[in-house]
Protein backbone atom coordinates (compact mmCIF):
# COMPACT_ATOMS: atom_id res chain seq x y z
CA UNK A 1 0.00 0.00 0.00
CA UNK A 2 1.38 3.30 -0.98
CA UNK A 3 1.41 6.35 0.82
CA UNK A 4 -0.96 8.25 -1.25
CA UNK A 5 -3.84 5.47 -1.01
CA UNK A 6 -3.03 4.45 2.59
CA UNK A 7 -4.27 8.95 3.23
CA UNK A 8 -6.41 8.72 0.74
CA UNK A 9 -9.61 7.77 2.60
CA UNK A 10 -8.61 10.20 5.59
CA UNK A 11 -7.76 13.16 3.20
CA UNK A 12 -11.23 12.89 1.54
CA UNK A 13 -12.90 12.52 4.71
CA UNK A 14 -11.53 15.52 6.03
CA UNK A 15 -11.95 17.63 2.41
CA UNK A 16 -15.91 16.67 2.95
CA UNK A 17 -16.16 17.49 6.74
CA UNK A 18 -14.83 20.93 6.31
CA UNK A 19 -16.18 22.19 2.95
CA UNK A 20 -18.74 23.92 4.21
CA UNK A 21 -16.06 25.90 5.92
CA UNK A 22 -14.09 26.18 2.78
CA UNK A 23 -16.53 26.84 0.29
CA UNK A 24 -15.99 29.38 -2.09
CA UNK A 25 -15.08 33.05 -1.18
CA UNK A 26 -17.07 35.85 -0.75
CA UNK A 27 -17.54 37.85 -3.91
CA UNK A 28 -18.31 41.71 -3.70
CA UNK A 29 -18.87 43.77 -6.74
CA UNK A 30 -17.50 46.52 -6.25
CA UNK A 31 -14.62 44.65 -3.51
CA UNK A 32 -15.69 46.40 0.32
CA UNK A 33 -12.48 48.71 0.83
CA UNK A 34 -13.12 49.85 4.46
CA UNK A 35 -15.59 48.37 7.00
CA UNK A 36 -18.53 50.94 6.92
CA UNK A 37 -18.05 53.69 9.58
CA UNK A 38 -22.13 52.39 10.62
CA UNK A 39 -20.27 50.27 12.77
CA UNK A 40 -19.01 50.42 15.89
CA UNK A 41 -17.40 46.75 16.54
CA UNK A 42 -16.67 45.78 20.58
CA UNK A 43 -14.93 42.43 20.68
CA UNK A 44 -18.26 40.17 20.40
CA UNK A 45 -20.74 42.49 19.64
CA UNK A 46 -21.15 45.85 16.98
CA UNK A 47 -23.55 48.63 16.80
CA UNK A 48 -24.72 49.91 13.78
CA UNK A 49 -24.96 53.78 14.37
CA UNK A 50 -27.53 54.03 11.80
CA UNK A 51 -30.21 51.86 13.19
CA UNK A 52 -29.42 51.95 16.52
CA UNK A 53 -29.52 48.21 16.96
CA UNK A 54 -26.63 46.21 18.63
CA UNK A 55 -25.55 42.43 16.85
CA UNK A 56 -24.12 39.69 18.25
CA UNK A 57 -20.75 39.92 15.87
CA UNK A 58 -21.57 35.28 15.51
CA UNK A 59 -24.66 33.31 15.15
CA UNK A 60 -25.78 31.59 17.93
CA UNK A 61 -23.93 28.48 19.37
CA UNK A 62 -20.88 30.21 17.31
CA UNK A 63 -18.39 31.25 20.60
CA UNK A 64 -16.46 34.88 19.72
CA UNK A 65 -13.15 34.25 19.64
CA UNK A 66 -11.30 37.55 18.53
CA UNK A 67 -11.08 38.36 15.75
CA UNK A 68 -13.33 35.10 14.73
CA UNK A 69 -16.57 33.61 15.66
CA UNK A 70 -15.41 29.62 16.01
CA UNK A 71 -17.30 28.54 12.82
CA UNK A 72 -19.70 26.08 14.53
CA UNK A 73 -23.02 27.16 14.67
CA UNK A 74 -26.58 25.89 15.91
CA UNK A 75 -30.20 25.70 13.89
CA UNK A 76 -33.48 25.87 15.33
CA UNK A 77 -37.03 25.47 14.78
CA UNK A 78 -39.07 29.01 14.94
CA UNK A 79 -40.33 28.11 17.97
CA UNK A 80 -36.69 26.32 19.59
CA UNK A 81 -35.01 29.49 18.83
CA UNK A 82 -37.46 31.75 20.45
CA UNK A 83 -37.62 29.69 23.24
CA UNK A 84 -33.76 29.41 23.17
CA UNK A 85 -33.71 32.97 23.73
CA UNK A 86 -35.75 33.52 26.48
CA UNK A 87 -33.34 30.69 28.30
CA UNK A 88 -29.83 32.32 26.69
CA UNK A 89 -31.51 36.35 28.54
CA UNK A 90 -33.10 34.32 31.80
CA UNK A 91 -29.12 32.75 32.36
CA UNK A 92 -27.20 35.69 31.94
CA UNK A 93 -27.21 36.71 28.01
CA UNK A 94 -23.95 37.92 27.20
CA UNK A 95 -22.04 41.22 27.11
CA UNK A 96 -23.74 42.46 30.33
CA UNK A 97 -27.31 42.62 28.39
CA UNK A 98 -30.22 40.43 28.66
CA UNK A 99 -32.29 41.71 26.18
CA UNK A 100 -31.45 39.49 23.19
CA UNK A 101 -33.95 38.74 21.26
CA UNK A 102 -34.70 38.04 17.24
CA UNK A 103 -34.42 40.67 14.89
CA UNK A 104 -37.55 41.76 12.35
CA UNK A 105 -37.22 41.14 8.90
CA UNK A 106 -36.67 44.79 8.47
CA UNK A 107 -34.03 44.69 11.70
CA UNK A 108 -32.22 41.78 9.85
CA UNK A 109 -32.26 43.24 5.99
CA UNK A 110 -30.61 46.16 7.72
CA UNK A 111 -27.26 44.05 7.87
CA UNK A 112 -27.66 42.75 4.33
CA UNK A 113 -24.61 43.96 1.90
CA UNK A 114 -25.92 44.41 -1.36
CA UNK A 115 -22.94 44.30 -3.22
CA UNK A 116 -21.52 41.09 -1.91
CA UNK A 117 -22.86 37.22 -1.71
CA UNK A 118 -21.96 34.46 -0.35
CA UNK A 119 -22.75 35.68 2.33
CA UNK A 120 -24.46 38.73 1.96
CA UNK A 121 -22.84 40.98 4.61
CA UNK A 122 -20.22 42.10 5.78
CA UNK A 123 -17.44 39.56 6.73
CA UNK A 124 -15.26 42.07 8.68
CA UNK A 125 -17.96 42.87 10.94
CA UNK A 126 -19.80 39.57 11.22
CA UNK A 127 -16.78 37.15 10.59
CA UNK A 128 -17.18 33.47 9.33
CA UNK A 129 -21.08 34.05 9.24
CA UNK A 130 -22.50 31.19 8.40
CA UNK A 131 -23.76 30.79 4.78
CA UNK A 132 -27.11 29.98 5.78
CA UNK A 133 -30.94 31.28 6.35
CA UNK A 134 -31.22 33.03 10.09
CA UNK A 135 -35.11 33.36 11.84
CA UNK A 136 -36.40 36.10 12.49
CA UNK A 137 -39.49 37.13 14.79
CA UNK A 138 -41.82 38.04 12.25
CA UNK A 139 -44.31 35.79 11.39
CA UNK A 140 -45.25 34.98 7.99
CA UNK A 141 -48.83 37.37 7.07
CA UNK A 142 -50.02 34.55 4.96
CA UNK A 143 -49.20 31.20 6.41
CA UNK A 144 -50.13 30.16 9.78
CA UNK A 145 -46.78 27.54 10.18
CA UNK A 146 -44.77 30.24 8.54
CA UNK A 147 -41.97 32.70 9.85
CA UNK A 148 -39.81 35.16 7.90
CA UNK A 149 -36.39 34.39 7.39
CA UNK A 150 -33.02 35.54 5.74
CA UNK A 151 -30.75 33.87 3.87
CA UNK A 152 -27.77 34.98 3.36
CA UNK A 153 -25.96 33.58 0.60
CA UNK A 154 -27.58 36.18 -1.05
CA UNK A 155 -29.24 38.58 1.25
CA UNK A 156 -33.27 38.06 0.56
CA UNK A 157 -36.01 37.72 3.08
CA UNK A 158 -37.97 34.04 2.74
CA UNK A 159 -40.72 32.43 4.28
CA UNK A 160 -39.85 29.42 6.21
CA UNK A 161 -42.34 26.74 7.97
CA UNK A 162 -41.66 27.24 11.40
CA UNK A 163 -40.67 23.79 11.74
CA UNK A 164 -37.37 24.21 9.59
CA UNK A 165 -33.89 24.29 11.28
CA UNK A 166 -32.42 27.80 9.97
CA UNK A 167 -29.63 29.65 12.44
CA UNK A 168 -30.34 32.39 14.27
CA UNK A 169 -28.49 36.10 14.85
CA UNK A 170 -29.44 38.08 18.00
CA UNK A 171 -30.07 41.92 18.11
CA UNK A 172 -31.11 44.51 21.07
CA UNK A 173 -32.74 47.89 20.91
CA UNK A 174 -30.80 50.63 22.01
Amino acid sequence: MTFLSRYTGIFLLLTLSLAPLLAGAQYCSPPLKDVDSRYIVNAGIVKDSRTGLTWMRCALGQQWQSPDCVPLYDEFSWVEARMTVAQFNREGGAYSFSDWRLPTLDELLTIVEPRCDSPALDVRVFPRAPITGYWTATPDPDYADGAMLVHFYNGRGYMGNRSQDWAVRLVRAP
